[in-house]
């Protein structure tokens, strides 16, 4: 997996040139996401092998909602950056190297769907599949990522923002920019992990109601199948996620509203440990 040294970001970051919220789009479409993406789950400090997956999984189907074929690029650079970063660490050598190409294939063929022979072997090569399982569905530790998150962003952005060019921008204006862009990417990023936190909600109510172990299983067929079970979102490639799952449908609307209130809560604990970004 390609990797970048701080200078090679700072090189790409005077080339754009950008200074305000318009080119921030720019921003976290290109490179840059993938660097902050890894910055991000650098700091999340997730060296549990479970943890690391429930994680890689959950975000591949995080980004939903960016359009065609650039939301496919930012899924295989998510999958890429979280698998080759974190996963092979902790396996064996027979499966370090699948896993290795499986972030490979993620992340040079764009679509997700389009490695389905390396999505199975994948599957087949995780150990430990219903740990992670666990591990994801345990609410203190969503809790404690969610916290671990609001962090995280908040460093990265920083991170990324030392990096901008701003001299086409008058020096006056600067700090307002430098703040703009800041803000916005924070935004975006609290956004999405704000989704994935509640479809692990929606997955923690669903062990709840058929047990993990079914829980653990659905997911790791659907995987196969490319199928990413997406939380409240009421369709999955043809099937509705409760379906996929194995949940019964008059579970679902309880299901959406208990991981509303149950983010809520998350989000207030969190807000509290977690000084606001300026």
């Amino acid at each position: 997996m390609q990797r970048f040294t701080r200078d090679e970001l700072e090189a790409q970051a005077v080339e754009r040139r950008t200074g305000g919220l318009d080119e921030a789009k720019e921003l976290w479409t290109r490179v840059n996401m993938c660097a902050f993406i890894k910055a991000l789950c650098g700091k999340l400090e997730m060296t549990e092998f479970g943890r690391c997956m429930a994680n890689a999984f959950f975000q591949i189907g995080a980004h939903r909602k960016w359009p065609g074929e650039e939301r496919a690029r930012v899924e295989a650079a998510t999958a890429a950056v979280l698998l080759a970063s974190k996963a092979v660490d902790e396996l064996p050598s027979p499966q370090l190297k699948v896993v290795t190409e499986t972030a490979y294939a993620f992340r040079y063929n764009i679509n997700v769907n389009a490695v389905p022979d390396k999505l199975a072997e994948f599957t087949a090569a995780v150990v430990g599949w219903e740990k992670c399982m666990l591990l994801a569905l345990n609410f203190d530790l969503l809790v404690a990522d969610m916290q671990a998150a609001f962090r995280s962003v908040e460093e990265a952005a920083d991170m990324m923002c030392a990096l901008l060019d701003l001299s086409s921008v008058p020096e006056p204006r600067r700090p307002h920019a430098a703040a703009n862009i800041r803000k916005a990417v924070v935004q975006r990023a609290m956004r999405e992990l704000t989704d994935s936190m509640k479809t692990r909600c929606i997955l923690m109510l669903a062990g709840r109601e058929i047990g993990v172990a079914a829980v653990a299983r659905a997911l790791a067929a659907s995987t196969k199948q490319g199928v990413v079970p997406r939380g409240a979102v009421p369709d999955v490639s043809g099937q509705p996620w409760h379906a996929v799952l194995g949940v019964p449908e008059p579970a679902v609307g309880a299901f959406n509203d208990e991981a509303d209130r149950m983010m809520r809560a998350v989000a207030a604990s969190s807000r509290q440990a977690v000084p606001r970004a300026k």
